[in-house]
């Protein structure tokens, strides 16, 4: 993990990113590493990090930052796809309430969803 908190600018943490998780690693539980993690131009990846903030809220609260409420904010803002909005819905507080749409996610994989983007590393 310590190539992701090392990477300085946006391209080099992508590329570290791609690397970490092409190995095979799990994403971390860090709050501020996921929050950046919100920002790859991958939506497959950015759906499995949103997937894994809920589970981490759901185990423990998440303290949410402004950093990441306002990078939740930007998803919605960005993706076009309904589903990345409906799991980036609550930039208001640590709870993301999306057990409802989890249940629908865990059904398809993230590869299955990730469409025109999964080219872009």
């Amino acid at each position: 993990m310590p190539e992701l908190r090392e990477a300085g600018d946006f391209r080099a943490f992508v590329k570290a990113v791609s690397a970490y998780l092409r190995e095979g690693y799990e994403l971390p539980d860090d709050e501020e590493l996921l929050g950046r993690m919100l920002e790859h131009p991958r939506e497959s990846i950015v759906v499995d990090v949103l997937n894994h903030l809920s589970d981490l809220d759901r185990r423990r609260t998440l303290k949410g930052s402004a950093s990441l409420k306002a990078r939740l904010k930007s998803v919605k803002t960005v993706s076009d796809d309904p589903r990345m909005h409906e799991l980036a819905r609550s930039e208001s507080g640590p709870r993301y309430a999306l057990d409802a749409e989890m249940t629908v996610m865990s059904g398809e994989s993230s590869r299955e969803m990730s469409g025109r983007n999964d080219a872009i590393e």
